[in-house]
């Protein structure tokens, strides 16, 4: 006797898969400088993240901060003291160095946005965007701004940085 599934099944299957195939890519110690804050980071952050996951996120300390205390009220395994070590070791390893030939959106005025190629109108929705909703991760986000042309923050792009 053969067992059939309804295909509904065999697919939903799929998806289901590949989470567990990414849950179990864990960071690797071997992969990160030593330091303060890297025993946290292979306790806390490495069972759901790889070790490219975490290296990539190059972010300013600022941002580290964010995403650090995001985690932890998501269920990361760290304290209050271990938040500002692990911080600071990010900051320190995977440390976002800003390009001065591109504007922080995130930072910017009216007036830098007005510069780098958007309208006065524009440049205030952007920032009224931003000052109720909170930071832009890319420049995609911007694309949900009424008002702001989404093929001129497409052309922009390479011109900015979060």
């Amino acid at each position: 006797m053969k067992l059939r599934f309804p295909s509904w099944i065999v697919g939903g299957m799929t998806p289901l898969l590949c989470l567990l195939a990414v849950a179990t890519v864990t960071a690797r110690a071997e992969d990160f400088p030593d330091g303060p804050g890297k025993v946290i980071i292979m306790r806390s952050c490495g069972k759901c993240h790889s070790t490219d996951q975490i290296a990539r996120q190059q972010k300013t300390e600022e941002n580290w901060q964010a995403t650090v205390v995001r985690m932890a009220g998501r269920g990361a395994d760290v304290t209050t003291d271990e938040v500002n070590v692990v911080v600071k070791y990010l900051a320190a390893n995977f440390l976002k160095v800003a390009d001065a030939s591109k504007v922080n959106v995130n930072k910017a005025s009216a007036k830098d946005l007005v510069k780098l190629g958007f309208t006065d109108s524009e440049a205030a929705a952007i920032i009224d965007y931003k000052t109720r909703h909170g930071d832009f991760r890319l420049w995609a986000d911007m694309l949900q701004i009424y008002g702001v042309d989404g093929e001129k923050c497409e052309s922009l792009k390479d011109k900015m940085e979060f």
